[in-house]
């Protein structure tokens, strides 16, 4: 005769071992995916919906509507090499974008001003935008491009 043993164990520990999965180099990349996904869709205009962020990341990427999303979320297994490429690149390319608005903003807040130094900022700032290519009459931001 066998000795046998009960052990009681709570059920909630039981189910937290078996949903907890061990952290990956997968899941870390598609973490990184996604922050990219959602940088590359920047700037979002005020009330913005997810889907029409989704949208611009796809349209910016050129990666399907349903796989940007599954990166947007974080769902998307693997993340292939030329995806977190293009995601990169949009990314990039949106900060400039960010950025290029901005410097085109201060122009446009100086532009008013008489004052000297406000000329030299003005000379300043249209020197930037045109090196940087973005529109020295503040007409057109790079967003509207």
């Amino acid at each position: 005769m066998s000795n046998l043993t009960i052990a009681l164990v709570d059920s909630s520990a039981v189910k937290s071992l078996r949903t907890e999965k061990p952290s990956s180099r997968s899941e870390k990349t598609s973490e990184i995916a996604a922050h990219l996904a959602k940088r590359a869709s920047e700037p979002c205009p005020a009330g913005d919906y997810v889907k029409a962020a989704i949208t611009r990341t796809s349209e910016r990427t050129g990666i399907a509507y349903g796989r940007a999303r599954d990166i947007w979320y974080g769902e998307a297994r693997r993340i292939d090499a030329w995806e977190m490429d293009v995601l990169r690149e949009a990314a990039d390319a949106a900060e400039w974008r960010i950025a290029l608005d901005g410097v085109a903003m201060a122009r446009r807040k100086l532009e008013g001003s008489s004052a000297p130094h406000c000329r030299e900022a003005l000379a300043s700032l249209d020197e930037v935008l045109r090196i940087l290519g973005g529109d020295a009459g503040g007409a057109q931001t790079t967003s509207e491009v």
